[in-house]
Formats: C-alpha cells, sequence, structure tokens
C-alpha cells in the first residue's frame, strides 16, 4: 500500500533558533487547538507539553537577549575628571620647572616628564581600564625614592600626594568593573528539548493516519502544515509531503483490444506505383 504521507521527513525536528523554534512550536499548538481541523483528543491534551516547552523556550530567549548586553558596573565620571585634572596638573608644575630653569633642576624635571609622561595626557583619554594601567606604572615609578623626593621638590608634595590618593580610587573603580561577569544561558538545552517535543507531536499525530482515509490524510497535512512551511522558509533540502498516490482503473477488455491497434493516420494515402521506364 502506498502512503499518503512520507513519516520520514518528520522523524527528525528541522534546525532552529530559540526564537524560531519557539515561532514554530506555538504554531504547531494553534493548528492542533483549532476546532476546525478536527484533531483527536489526544493530540489537543498533547499540546500541554508543548506549551510547557513553549514558556520555558521563551524564557530562555529572553535571558539570552538579557545576557547579550553585558552588564558592567558604571564608571564614576566625576573620579575620572578629577583624576584627569590632578595628573595634567603634575605634569604642568614639571613642564613649568623646565621653562623656569636651565640648570640641573630643569633636567630632573625634563627626565620625570620623559619617565612619566612619554606620551603626554593621551592615556587621560582611553578607557578606563587603560587609564589605570598608566597611573599606576606611574605610582610603580615614584616608589624611588630619588625620582619620589625630585617630584616633591619640583612640583609640590602635595601634588603627589593628591595624586596617589587618585590612582588609588581610580583602580579600585577599574577593579569593582571587572568583578560583574556577564551570566551564561544554556540555549542548546532549550533547542533539544523544543526538538524532542515536536518530533514527539508529530509521531502523535502520524500515529493517528489512515492513509485510505482521505479526510485523516487532510487533517494531518493541516496539523503538520507549519513544519513544512517553516522548512519551506528554511530552504530545506527536505522533501516537502508527497501527494496522495491514485491508481488508474483498468481499462475494460473491447478498449484494450481498441488501444492495441494503431489507427492510420488520417492523411494517409497509398503510395504511387512506379511510372515505366521508357
Amino acid at each position: 500500500m502506498l502512503l499518503a504521507i512520507d513519516r520520514s521527513q518528520y522523524a527528525l525536528a528541522p534546525r532552529m533558533s530559540i526564537g524560531t523554534g519557539s515561532t514554530l512550536i506555538a504554531q504547531l499548538i494553534d493548528a492542533a487547538t483549532d476546532p476546525e481541523l478536527g484533531a483527536s483528543t489526544a493530540i489537543v491534551e498533547g499540546t500541554e507539553h508543548l506549551s510547557a516547552v513553549l514558556a520555558k523556550a521563551r524564557a530562555v530567549d529572553v535571558a539570552v537577549s538579557l545576557a547579550a548586553v553585558v552588564p558592567t558596573a558604571a564608571g564614576d565620571v566625576e573620579l575620572d575628571q578629577r583624576a584627569d585634572r590632578t595628573i595634567k596638573a603634575n605634569m604642568l608644575r614639571l613642564q613649568a620647572a623646565v621653562l623656569l630653569d636651565d640648570g640641573e633642576p630643569a633636567e630632573r624635571a625634563a627626565d620625570l616628564l620623559e619617565l612619566l609622561f612619554p606620551d603626554g595626557l593621551a592615556f587621560t583619554k582611553a578607557t578606563f581600564a587603560a587609564q589605570d594601567a598608566v597611573m599606576q606604572r606611574m605610582l610603580t615609578l615614584l616608589e624611588d625614592p630619588e625620582r619620589r623626593a625630585a617630584l616633591d621638590e619640583l612640583a609640590g608634595p602635595k601634588y603627589y600626594a593628591a595624586f596617589e590618593q587618585v590612582a588609588q580610587q581610580y583602580s579600585a573603580m577599574v577593579k569593582a568593573m571587572g568583578r560583574v561577569v556577564p551570566s551564561r544561558v544554556d540555549q542548546r538545552a532549550a533547542i533539544l528539548e523544543m526538538q524532542a517535543a515536536i518530533v514527539q507531536h508529530c509521531s502523535r499525530v502520524l500515529g493517528e493516519l489512515r492513509d485510505a482515509d482521505p479526510g485523516s490524510v487532510a487533517r494531518t497535512r493541516a496539523l503538520l502544515a507549519p513544519i513544512d512551511n517553516f522548512r519551506a522558509r528554511q530552504g530545506s533540502s527536505a522533501r516537502p509531503a508527497e501527494a496522495p498516490a491514485v491508481e488508474a482503473p483498468a481499462p475494460a477488455p473491447d478498449e484494450a483490444l481498441e488501444a492495441a491497434e494503431p489507427e492510420p493516420a488520417a492523411d494517409h494515402a497509398p503510395a504511387p506505383e512506379p511510372e515505366p521506364v521508357a
């Protein structure tokens, strides 16, 4: 007996994402609960499992959307601006020392400028983390007693004290920002659960199919139409549902004999006799 619908194409669920899979399951539920399609009680009751899977999938979809926006602790803009001003004040004090004296103090000031500010103030326009890295490098360089004493002499002790304080606060801010870690969402498990629920639903629908009953075939096609449409939109290589095979009736004996005898062509005429040769 020829099968009206190829069951094999519903043995595996189509490839999907959380979003597209949720849409497909919702369409399967709508079809199964549509009174005009006349699905059985078993199929309608089976949509409760589909609904539960759909609810979980939608929750995962929301979680994925939220996780896509990587949470980060907001940087303290006021602290950043205060750090920029403090750094610039120290650099300007050293530059002033270079301009006011051309002797040994000016040379030491120039050396400190080259050491602490090789790229000027460009780093204050970088990210919080990049600026913090430069500020911590400056603190490390100034742990040297001679450098620290030179800065106190040329710029003034209060300028270094202000820089040291703001550098420590800045580092604490950057570390707090780095502790915020984006959450992970297991999309694979949700997709596998959706695919399993879809295959189970198809198996339930096809289990009630009677290939010789046109009404049953039409109802089954309508219930599974969301999957066929989904695959068509995907451009999947899965074969579309085959049309029911209809056997042609056997010809009557007289008709068979007539069909076996070829009819002469309407414009056929006997071949002319050859003319005698003179």
